[in-house]
């Protein structure tokens, strides 16, 4: 995986394209459970490994499962749900 990072970078540098590594995080998709990958590098800096993470309103897991997105959406809904409660009689 590091040799695929460190190519991505130098396609960037000839294209003149910048990554921010201290925003750039990765996450390993698989329903494996060995858990003793190597950690990852941008131009000397490592990289945060997530186990899951928010892209576009959906929460992804690194087991490809809804259950993180199902939480979230469950208790966004409960304080919808609260909150119309509250201002049912104003």
């Amino acid at each position: 995986m590091q040799f695929d990072i460190d190519q991505l970078l130098d396609w960037a540098d000839q294209n003149k394209i910048e990554f921010n590594n201290q925003k750039t995080k990765y996450m390993i998709f698989s329903n494996s459970h060995y858990n003793n990958y190597p950690n990852l590098f941008m131009q000397n800096v490592e990289l945060e490994r997530v186990r899951n993470y928010k892209q576009l309103g959906l929460y992804l897991d690194e087991n490809l499962n809804w259950e993180s997105h199902i939480y979230y959406t469950i208790q966004k809904t409960k304080k919808l749900i609260h909150m119309f409660k509250l201002i049912r009689y104003v």
